[in-house]
């Protein structure tokens, strides 16, 4: 049960660890000892839009330097596969839900270029 109310903080969560491309939640079944996958939340974007993003991470680490405003636009896909277990049956039902978004990010003030930060 707590699971299933910390599944959605994950989900969210995803939009900012950049790095992890897929979460899955183990469950050890009471009685069984079998496990099952619960809640698996994977990410995807395209490899142009990631070489895009990267660039705007080195923009940012070198912002100091780089005082103008800059911001990037990508595609972000985020997945979610919920697995029904019926007790008893060993058929299981996956109901795959999938969000795509549009992320944009920026730095620096675009109203005001020459802001020194």
């Amino acid at each position: 049960r707590m699971l299933n109310k910390w599944a959605p903080c994950m989900k969210q969560s995803m939009f900012f660890l950049n790095n992890i491309m897929e979460i899955k939640f183990f469950v050890i079944e009471e009685g069984s000892h079998h496990l099952d996958v619960t809640h698996p939340f994977s990410t995807c974007i395209d490899q142009a839009a990631r070489r895009e993003l990267d660039e705007f991470k080195e923009y940012v680490r070198d912002f100091s330097e780089n005082t103008e405003p800059k911001t990037v636009m990508y595609t972000f896909c985020l997945s979610e596969t919920q697995t029904h277990h019926k007790h008893g049956i060993s058929r299981q039902k996956e109901e795959k839900t999938e969000e795509k978004w549009l992320i944009q990010q920026g730095i620096g003030d675009i109203e005001e270029e020459m802001q020194r930060w």
